[in-house]
């Protein structure tokens, strides 16, 4: 297990503190790739059949306004760039909590209430849950969807399926890592960096921007080796973001 996760962390590169700067760069080009194209809706499309002979996924996410996409490093007061998390594999964004619309299935466990839940299944209409069934805890699912704000996304992120985590194979029954496999998006609170001048932005202004407040944060893992992802623009433009599971956008370094 060691060694997966000293994999994972690229500790066991030559130059550790160089792979971690070059994919930090990867990663922030992803994030300034969607700010240039002002990216305002994703949709995620898996063609892959699921057992009711559907697209295993078909969603269409909107963002906040004046939304903000991070990723990785962050910077101190002082201006010194660190990394807060590692792994960290994502790019992620505050999604608008009535934009979403359509159905997605998990590509991994997760865990609301510390109990597991696969096998999963949510549709949306205007931001909110309408539907949704697990083939492991969807009576979890019901209890959690009872938390005020859980109903509503407060993130949607994008990973790339060449992840380590995700080559690794390994289900690590640990959000921090596993979120790190697959695109997913989050139930709950949204992170007001994710907005413009969030911090400073009163709750009212906040919530007229479609940020999502809640009592809870779950991560859920639907990005699969199948999924395509395309950006739609403020102009009205269609931007290819992934095929199958991979980042399209040109000039990303493997």
């Amino acid at each position: 297990m060691w060694d997966v996760i000293l994999h994972t962390v690229r500790a066991d590169l030559p130059d550790p503190v160089a792979a971690w700067r070059r994919h930090d760069e990867q990663l922030q080009r992803v994030t300034r790739f969607l700010a240039h194209n002002q990216v305002q809706s994703l949709h995620f499309f898996d063609p892959t059949p699921g057992a009711d002979g559907k697209p295993a996924s078909d969603l269409h996410v909107g963002l906040t306004d004046h939304s903000l996409w991070l990723a990785a490093s962050s910077l101190t007061p002082e201006g010194i760039r660190f990394l807060p998390n590692m792994p960290t594999e994502e790019v992620f964004s505050a999604p608008h909590n009535q934009r979403t619309t359509g159905y997605v299935r998990t590509s991994r466990p997760c865990f609301p209430l510390e109990r597991r839940v696969e096998g999963a299944y949510f549709r949306f209409e205007a931001g909110e849950i309408v539907a949704y069934d697990a083939e492991v805890g969807r009576d979890v699912l019901e209890q959690f969807f009872a938390i005020r704000g859980a109903r509503r996304l407060g993130e949607i992120a994008l990973v790339d399926v060449r992840s380590p985590v995700h080559q690794s194979g390994v289900v690590f029954f640990e959000t921090l890592f596993d979120e790190n496999a697959a695109c997913h998006m989050a139930f709950g609170e949204a992170y007001p960096e994710c907005i413009a001048g969030g911090a400073e932005r009163s709750e009212e202004e906040m919530a007229a921007l479609g940020f999502n407040y809640a009592d809870t944060h779950l991560d859920v893992m639907i990005g699969t080796p199948t999924m395509n992802l395309i950006g739609h623009t403020y102009d009205g433009q269609e931007v290819i973001i992934m095929r199958a599971g991979q980042f399209v956008i040109p000039g990303l370094m493997d």
